[in-house]
């Protein structure tokens, strides 16, 4: 598997072993692919930092073909993907950093995203998750709280629905329940969906179970190395960390995130101060003493024996 891997979505196949396509003719993105689905039509679409891509995927052993790339030209309210789903309707739903976008095609079968924000009713900006229940209305966790979509319009689910402003990473079905999920400092809190308000639910973990929260860390500006910020990580997964800080640092700067005997490196996407200098970075590398962490970030099954990852 040397050379340049050119798409970060390999193939497993049947024979177990992972295909990576190189070909610079395919075109396909690089990067961290941040969300992935497979339509009814068989097509990938992989989300990324940089846009969404729609690619047909070949039998093993050929090539996938980039069938197009998806940007802010096409309607995307923003270029950074963090959710995806296909509808039962077939309805293509995108979830960004800036708001939601519908895939609606014209008369002249012409492609572009509508976006639904907050003057529509959408209760963040960020639409982490996507979700939809067996009535057909479509769920969207965001940054800030949790909006259900149906045909009637958005309806918002407020603190004394159970929600609030938490931010909610994982909207879900199961059976006859509905499940949100939030991402707290003390950790992950599943929300149960019950006459019409969610109520929280704190797991009980064994007792042998050595459940660590709240992780000290210190965050390092490099171009300003005496400029040290130490606080508490909110979330950290394989692409980002959100830390409630001492210092502010400026969007944009380049930083060391340090937990434990884990360093990541990664950039300053936001830090608000209304939150007690809550800071977004998104991680671009991360070392466990001289070793790279290998994450795996998604993985779908894309036809019977194979299986799409993405990796970092």
């Amino acid at each position: 598997m040397g050379g340049d891997k050119s798409w970060p979505v390999p193939l497993v196949g049947p024979s177990r072993h992972v295909e990576w396509y190189n070909g610079p003719s395919a075109k396909l993105p690089r990067g961290v692919t941040t969300a992935l689905i497979l339509d009814k039509r068989g097509n990938l679409w992989a989300g990324t930092p940089g846009g969404l891509w729609k690619i047909q995927i070949s039998s093993p052993g050929k090539e996938p073909r980039l069938l197009r790339h998806y940007g802010v030209h096409d309607g995307l309210a923003s270029e950074r993907i963090h959710s995806l789903l296909e509808a039962r309707d077939g309805q293509l739903w995108a979830g960004t950093s800036a708001a939601l976008n519908q895939l609606t095609v014209d008369e002249k079968g012409n492609e572009h995203f509508r976006t639904y924000g907050a003057d529509e009713g959408l209760s963040g900006r960020a639409v982490l998750a996507l979700g939809e229940d067996s009535q057909g209305a479509l769920w969207a966790g965001v940054d800030h709280g949790l909006s259900r979509i149906a045909r009637d319009g958005f309806a918002t689910f407020t603190e004394s629905e159970g929600i609030g402003r938490q931010s909610i990473v994982e909207v879900r079905e199961t059976g006859p329940d509905l499940w949100s999920a939030s991402n707290q400092i003390s950790g992950i809190l599943p929300h149960h969906f019950v006459n019409e308000r969610f109520v929280t639910t704190r797991p009980l973990h064994p007792a042998s179970m050595n459940y660590q929260t709240n992780l000290a860390v210190t965050v390092t500006d490099i171009a300003a190395p005496d400029r040290i910020a130490s606080g508490q990580i909110v979330n950290l997964s394989q692409s980002g960390a959100c830390a409630h800080l001492s210092v502010r640092l400026a969007p944009g700067a380049i930083v060391k995130v340090q937990v434990g005997e884990c360093a990541l490196f990664g950039h300053v996407i936001s830090c608000d101060e209304e939150q007690s200098f809550l800071t977004d970075i998104e991680i671009v590398r991360v070392l466990i003493g001289e070793s790279d962490l290998a994450g795996l970030v998604n993985a779908i099954p894309t036809a019977p024996g194979v299986m799409a990852v993405s990796t970092k």
